[in-house]
């Protein structure tokens, strides 16, 4: 916070809001005096709330099979390094890092997904199912970072998960990287925007993946239709 000259203050004329995360304190003309300029026009002094906006990184199936695996592309593995970087910013800031992944079983093939995707991947126990390795390196689970195991695309345990002070999600900021960006990414996008319609979430567009590049493009689109904030689109 930027340091402001004192003057002499009225107190009992002092007035707080709250807005958007923010708390406002309003000062009138007529309670501060002294100063090369006298009297001060009204003005309103925003001072953002420090350490109270909850900061989470959600890491989106970036798991082997998705990578390097039965599912994998060359776009998933050119991000690893951003993810990796977008990860050690946040714990440098011990802020919340959540990875989800996408868990199935032996009978992958006989659900409705395997009907319409009928790539086994991704299976419980497997080691298309592990993390990526070099995105946990360094990290201890639990005390660096927390796992979800989803078993669709989009998951329904966000509120659990987060555990949001305010029910709106205005005490939130949430950001998604990862794969596929026109699945998984998306599906929790919209989910976590409905679920918390104050919170600011937001996509980095570099550090997600789709399966092709029109169908990363288009689910950007299809976010910033929802008011999902789009970061580093190229």
């Amino acid at each position: 916070m930027s340091s402001v000259e004192k003057s002499p203050i009225n107190q009992s004329l002092l007035r707080f809001g709250k807005k958007n995360g923010c708390v406002f304190l309003f000062l009138q003309s007529d309670d501060i005096s002294g100063g090369s300029q006298g009297k001060l026009p009204d003005q309103i002094l925003q001072i953002e709330k420090e350490n109270t906006m909850r900061k989470i990184l959600i890491v989106v199936d970036m798991q082997n099979d998705f990578v390097t695996g039965a599912l994998g592309s060359e776009d998933a593995q050119k991000i690893l390094p951003s993810v990796r970087a977008k990860i050690d910013a946040y714990h440098k800031e011990d802020a919340e890092v959540i990875f989800t992944r996408d868990t199935h079983g032996e009978d992958y093939m006989q659900t409705n997904e395997g009907k319409h995707l009928p790539v086994p991947h991704c299976i419980k126990g497997t080691d298309g199912w592990q993390i990526c390795k070099t995105l946990t390196d360094g990290l201890f689970a639990e005390k660096d970072y927390t796992v979800v195991d989803k078993p669709s695309f989009g998951y329904t345990g966000w509120r659990e998960v987060i555990a949001a002070q305010e029910a709106d999600g205005s005490d939130l900021q949430i950001e998604l990287i990862g794969v596929c960006t026109d699945i998984c990414v998306a599906s929790n996008a919209l989910i976590l925007k409905a679920f918390y319609p104050e919170a600011t979430v937001k996509v980095d567009a570099g550090c997600c993946a789709g399966v092709t590049k029109e169908a990363h493009a288009a689910a950007l689109q299809t976010m910033k239709s929802c008011q999902v904030e789009v970061t580093n689109e190229a």
